[in-house]
Parts: C-alpha cells; structure tokens; sequence
C-alpha cells in the first residue's frame, strides 16, 4: 500500500441488484516499522473506493516501537448493502503511517438477503 489518506482497493465483486449482507476482513503486514504511530484503515464500499459510510469503517492506531514486522487483521462489521445492478463493491485498505512496506490482503463475503420488490 501507498502511504496516503486514500482508500486502496484490496479486493472488489459485482452483485447482481438485491439487498446484501456484506462483510470482510483485511490482513495489514508492516515490514521494518520505525517509532511512531502505526495508523491503518479498512472498509467495503459500495460504487467508488471509499472509507464512507464511517459507521462500518475501521481505524485503528498503535503506538509502536521499532518493532520490527508488524501483522494486523481487522474484521469489518457486517452491513446491509443495497445494490442496484451492477455496481463494484470494493474491500479498501489505508495505510497513514512514514512506513513505505506496509502490505494488505483480504476477504470479502456477500450473502442475498432478498431480491428488490418492484
């Protein structure tokens, strides 16, 4: 991951239109970290990369010593998603720490709740 406030996409599908339950999670490996505060984000989003909506995103931060590799997973909250035909529903990753090796991978889950009613 670049070192930037910007989402990052980690991994992303296409679901048919529906309402869906969506969840996921996103493994950070931090290679050599300095001192200092280790910051990281994850979140699904629906259409563009984003760390909206912020009620499911997670932040995280940790003071760290020079502790050499670091790995982090964070779980996301499960959330409803209504999705209209065809968009991207992404699983996004930040990373805002001074450390440039910092790596993400991931899962997502979906499951249909039901179809839109017409």
């Amino acid at each position: 991951l670049a070192v930037s406030n910007d989402p990052q996409e980690v991994a992303h599908f296409v679901l048919e239109d529906g309402i869906w339950l969506v969840g996921g999670q996103v493994n950070f490996l931090s290679l050599s970290t300095p001192a200092g505060t280790m910051f990281t984000a994850a979140n699904i989003s629906v259409g563009s990369l984003s760390f909206e909506p912020p009620q499911t995103a997670s932040i995280t931060a940790e003071q760290v010593a020079r502790l050499g590799n670091i790995i982090r997973n964070t779980s996301l909250v499960p959330r409803l998603v209504d999705v209209p035909d065809g968009p991207n529903v992404y699983l996004v990753a930040g990373s805002f720490n001074p450390n440039p090796n910092v790596s993400a991978w991931g899962f997502m889950t979906a499951v249909k709740i039901r179809n839109h009613v017409d």
